[in-house]
């Protein structure tokens, strides 16, 4: 605990309780100290880091324009196809929501013509879709 507003006086911890800062001077001093070098994280100062010096993970994810106009496609026609099964179960739609139903053939014929123009697209989003899909 710490000073107490009420009393004006200094509140000790219980016996036996220890700060994480405490904890970790007491791990020094023990002899811990191949376990703290190697726990340490060191950053490279920038001139000694190289150009392409970054792990591949932390590499941006770059999307193509058509890979970006693929999913905004595949995303219309579900929200079309959720509009569908909402009309179906008896819900009320308004008129956004009807006028983007009857856009559906539309969306869908562009979809097709995208896929067939865009086969190395197609098939990467197809797995890369199936992998996120995938049980872990």
């Amino acid at each position: 605990m710490g000073f107490s507003n009420v009393t004006g006086k200094y509140r000790p911890k219980r016996g036996g309780c220890e700060t994480a800062t405490q904890r970790k001077k007491r791990r020094y001093r023990t002899g811990d100290q191949e376990t703290a070098q190697d726990i340490r994280v060191v950053k490279k100062q920038k001139s000694e880091r190289a150009v392409g010096d970054r792990a591949p993970a932390q590499l941006p994810k770059q999307k193509s324009a058509a890979q970006k106009r693929l999913k905004a496609l595949v995303k219309k026609n579900e929200d079309i196809k959720k509009l569908r099964r909402k009309q179906e179960a008896g819900a009320a739609l308004d008129a956004q929501q009807t006028a983007k139903l009857a856009k559906g053939d539309a969306v869908l014929l562009e979809l097709h013509e995208f896929l067939e123009q865009h086969p190395a697209e197609a098939a990467a989003y197809a797995a890369a879709r199936d992998e996120a899909s995938k049980p872990r």
